[in-house]
């Protein structure tokens, strides 16, 4: 799928959403386009985004131990492909229980075949490569997708 629908439905995500009260029923995002992206070597400011993300993911957790009304909570984590690349894909209602992450895949995978769109997963929390928090149609988080929204030229 080419980078032309994966900004257009990023934004769409970012702005348009509907997000009903969290508590007690764990409310997913609506279905996007496939936002999934492999792992590149050599891409600093993709780095650089993960690494923010990664560093503030102990602040994520808290927040998601005590979640505020209308908060959703979702992560990006490199899952692996038969080719031994990772693939980013996003997971919605995610929970976290020792150093574990789990959830509802979000997005269709292009590479990695060991699972598919919808399927319940789980992470370990070194895989983790962003995570996004959407309240009210305001987003924290989302550090890979601001890169990627700054390639295509589209604000957040």
């Amino acid at each position: 799928m080419g980078r032309r629908f994966l900004i257009p439905g990023i934004a769409l995500l970012l702005a348009g959403c509907r997000i009903q009260s969290n508590p007690p029923v764990a409310t997913s995002l609506p279905k996007a386009a496939a936002t999934s992206s492999s792992l590149q070597q050599d891409d600093p400011e993709m780095d650089a985004a993960i690494a923010k993300a990664r560093a503030s993911l102990g602040s994520f957790i808290q927040r998601l131990d005590h979640p505020q009304p209308r908060e959703v909570f979702s992560i990006e984590a490199g899952i692996a492909a038969p080719d031994g690349s990772k693939e980013r894909l996003w997971i919605d209602d995610v929970k976290y229980a020792v150093g574990e992450f789990a959830g509802t895949l979000r997005d269709k995978p292009a590479k990695a075949l060991s699972v598919k769109q919808h399927d319940q997963v789980s992470v370990k929390r070194d895989d983790v490569t962003d995570w996004l928090i959407l309240t009210s149609g305001r987003a924290e988080g989302g550090y890979t997708i601001d890169v990627l929204m700054k390639r295509e030229g589209e604000p957040r």
